[in-house]
């Protein structure tokens, strides 16, 4: 057992080299620069109707409102969008400092290489020229927030708004993070009993029918107005993109209800066979993931520990629905990057017992085994950025050659 001033210290240390591997990552990816997908999402708000992903619109003109100067331009973008990236990546720090603060002496160290892990995905993505200012930045603010009220168990109704407020910036929140909150509120039904368990069914039910009904809603009512709004929409990205540019495409399917699919299709072809050469490359991470969980159930000692802990990799299943019918592959991967790694973390925040237990002793196996263990953080480096339709460069360069010699896809 660490004294309190050894411990302090421990964690400093940690939030310290936790800082500079971002700061690091930040230097190198950072290229000052919203794509025009981005800032076009920003002209949806709604003064048009209750429409598809209009709430980051309506809040930016809100802040243009209040501020004293205009941000209604490209570099208005760039300068809000790097300010809210910052905010949130400060948000991430003090959800690890309290996730380390938790943790017991035993565990540190490996709760640590955990939460790198995440970071490095996290910081490399979303400060990088393809993602910086994508919506799912924010609905992950959102989320980082609700693991606050979950792990320290106060104001947890809020769950239920931050879920709806998710969904309203954008409806794939259903199918890419709204499995965090599921799975750890089912994890607390489970976990719970009388009062404390029909309020987590509630809350579980509660949400899931909310953003189940704003699905629906946006995806298929939303587009009541569409070619009386189309001209406003666009000349308000023309304004915000950069030279005038806009995502002509994003409007189109969000205002006029016109579904890209058969046109994004060789692309979706393109993306499988570059999926399967990221799982090979991923496989050392892929192995050691199988072996924890399998682990995890071997140690729960009832049928209803197991359920609770086969649950997980269950839950992570609503991220499927996005590989079969959307093209933006490295954003579905950093879902279950962010899924799992998260609810890991907020369990292990939680006191899990039998999830912090397996997962150090995992890790000290492959340590003690392997005198090259540590490489496996380094050799994330490779893997990052990921990039949105691309997974990132690596996977894109072999499915490139792949398909010029091979397939012939694009």
């Amino acid at each position: 057992m660490l004294g309190k001033k050894e411990r302090n210290k421990a964690i400093f240390k940690f939030m310290f080299t936790l800082f500079m591997v971002c700061f690091a990552l930040f230097i190198t990816f950072y290229a000052r620069n919203v794509e025009r997908y981005n800032t076009t999402i920003l002209s949806f708000n709604y003064s048009y109707g209750f429409i598809s992903r209009g709430l980051l619109g309506t809040l930016y003109l809100w802040l243009n409102d209040v501020l004293p100067i205009d941000i209604l331009n490209f570099e208005g973008v760039v300068n809000v969008t790097f300010i809210a990236t910052t905010i949130i990546v400060a948000v991430l720090f003090l959800l690890a400092l309290v996730i380390v603060s938790k943790c017991d002496d035993l565990y540190l160290t490996n709760v640590e290489y955990v939460i790198l892990f995440f970071a490095m995905f996290f910081v490399s993505m979303w400060y990088s020229t393809r993602n910086m200012g994508r919506p799912d930045v924010y609905m992950m603010f959102l989320t980082f927030i609700g693991l606050f009220l979950i792990i320290y168990e106060k104001f947890e109704w809020l769950l239920i708004p931050l879920a709806i407020l998710n969904c309203m910036i954008h409806q794939g929140y259903v199918f890419m993070f709204y499995n965090i909150f599921m799975y750890l509120l089912a994890y607390k039904v489970l976990n719970t009993t009388g009062k404390q368990r029909k309020k987590y069914v509630l809350i579980l039910g509660i949400s899931f029918i909310c953003v189940s009904v704003l699905f629906l809603y946006f995806n298929f009512f939303s587009h009541v107005g569409g070619p009386e709004i189309y001209d406003d929409i666009v000349a308000l990205a023309t304004m915000l993109g950069d030279e005038g540019e806009y995502f002509d495409i994003l409007i189109n399917h969000e205002i006029l209800g016109i579904d890209p699919w058969k046109e994004e299709l060789p692309s979706h072809i393109y993306n499988f066979v570059e999926f399967f050469c990221f799982s090979i490359l991923n496989l050392p991470y892929l192995v050691l993931g199988v072996r924890l969980f399998k682990n995890i159930l071997h140690a729960a000692p009832t049928k209803l520990e197991k359920i609770k802990y086969a649950l997980i990799p269950i839950c992570a299943l609503t991220i499927m629905p996005m590989y079969l019918i959307k093209i933006d592959f490295g954003r579905w991967v950093f879902a279950g990057t962010a899924y799992f790694s998260l609810v890991i973390l907020a369990l292990i925040a939680l006191k899990d017992k039998i999830i912090t237990e397996e997962l150090h002793a995992l890790m000290e196996d492959i340590k003690a085994r392997y005198a090259y263990a540590h490489l496996l953080l380094i050799y994330i480096v490779t893997m990052i950025p990921l990039y949105d339709i691309h997974i990132n460069q690596i996977t894109r360069v072999i499915t490139d050659w792949l398909d010029n010699t091979f397939f012939h896809i694009l």
